[in-house]
């Protein structure tokens, strides 16, 4: 191993930790409209990324995808994993379903656990979930059957299906009506147990075959000061799943327009890393103070405006250079010194893969308290003094 290879390898091999991979075929897909037909047969994963997407033939890997709109009728071997605005998954699932967006419907089989979270949340009355089901949402709506336990909380459930084991929900405090409806057809075969301001409206009580227990919602300042610290934190998870997801797809527009010029970046990050560091260093602290300043005096603020836009925009996108860069040296897609003569021999599916692992590998890395953060302000630094020098070489080359 090169000296110049565990340069590299050393910081990045925590990453690897965060994000096992298979080597098998992958599929990447992106465009306004994604259509997987019923005769396709995808013999892998499924990346993909679009307005609306349409999958009616069979992935024999995971889907992992974004969208306004998802529909997932044809049968996946693997996990499915998305968001969007509106999520249905009508297919055989083998694996586990783990969405969020504003309306999820789950109506087929799942073959190990289901996590939804959204507005709306509905199980389909074809739904069969083999094991746990994790439910967030303003409205639930469930009349299958979950094998195992049903976890959740949010404003009104409604259970129309079958639970083999226990069911624990919290629902809104403020919430005045019955939060929680037991109909006539369901049935549980465990423990009932809720957090809620009203009473449950429970349809036939034989039909919960251990105890039920109501817990009212606590109203104490300490509560309250849970609930708000609850409320950041969940406020901010979702923050970094959104950041995430546009991470994604500005690293799909930068590799489909830039797969080039990123591999050659990536060797002058190797090349010339104390140099980049430095220069982003300069970017990242003291280009704020000098925009401080330039605002104070009334007539740069237009400006520093602009300016600010710009540094923003140059922070951005030297952390998703640096993720693109980790992608490439975790799937062993980078070769130092042969990139500026073999870089047109990569494809863009590979550089895609690379950029979805370098992009979520870091993402997770970068929010581990201390270390990541450190971690995270070196990457920025690395990133945006890499992309300076590059402007900095073409503008005084032209």
């Amino acid at each position: 191993m090169t000296k110049t290879s565990v340069k590299i390898i050393f910081p990045l091999l925590a990453l690897a930790l965060f994000l096992p991979f298979s080597a098998k075929a992958f599929a990447v897909k992106t465009g306004n409209a994604i259509n997987i037909s019923k005769s396709e047969i995808i013999d892998g994963n499924l990346y993909a990324a679009g307005s609306t997407l349409v999958i009616e033939g069979q992935v024999k890997g995971d889907v992992i995808c974004a969208g306004q709109a998802v529909n997932i009728s044809g049968k996946v071997d693997g996990d499915v994993i998305c968001a969007g605005q509106s999520v249905e998954v009508t297919g055989e699932v083998g694996g586990s379903v783990r969405v969020a967006g504003t309306n999820i419907n789950i109506n087929n089989k799942v073959g190990r656990n289901v996590m939804a979270f959204g507005t709306s949340v509905i199980l389909g009355s074809k739904a069969q979930v083999a094991m746990d089901m994790l439910v967030g949402a303003a409205y639930a709506s469930l009349n299958g059957q979950i094998n195992g336990n049903l976890h959740g909380g949010g404003a009104m459930f409604t259970l129309n299906g079958a639970v083999g084991k226990d069911v624990a929900l919290t629902m809104d405090a403020k919430q005045q009506t019955p939060a929680l409806v037991l109909t006539n057809n369901a049935t549980i075969g465990g423990n009932l147990s809720y957090t809620s301001p009203t009473m449950a409206t429970i349809a036939k009580k034989d039909n919960i075959a251990g105890k039920t227990n109501r817990t009212l919602p606590q109203v104490k300042e300490r509560y309250l000061a849970n609930s708000m610290m609850a409320g950041l934190a969940t406020m901010w998870l979702w923050c970094k799943i959104i950041s995430l997801f546009g991470a994604l797809l500005i690293g799909l527009f930068l590799v489909l327009m830039f797969k080039d010029k990123i591999l050659v970046l990536a060797d002058d990050m190797v090349a010339r890393p104390g140099t980049a560091i430095g220069h982003g260093a300069l970017l990242l602290f003291v280009a704020p103070v000098i925009l401080f300043f330039l605002a104070l005096t009334i007539i740069g603020i237009p400006l520093a405006f602009i300016l600010g836009l710009s540094w923003l925009l140059l922070m951005m996108l030297g952390k998703i250079l640096v993720a693109i860069f980790a992608g490439l040296i975790l799937m062993g897609r980078y070769r130092h010194k042969k990139a500026k003569n073999e870089f047109k021999t990569e494809t863009k599916g590979n550089m895609l893969l690379s950029m979805i692992v370098g992009v979520t590998v870091t993402f997770a890395l970068f929010i581990i308290p201390v270390f990541g953060w450190v971690l995270a302000i070196i990457g920025k630094m690395w990133g945006m003094g890499i992309l300076w020098l590059a402007m900095k070489k073409n503008c005084c080359t032209k």
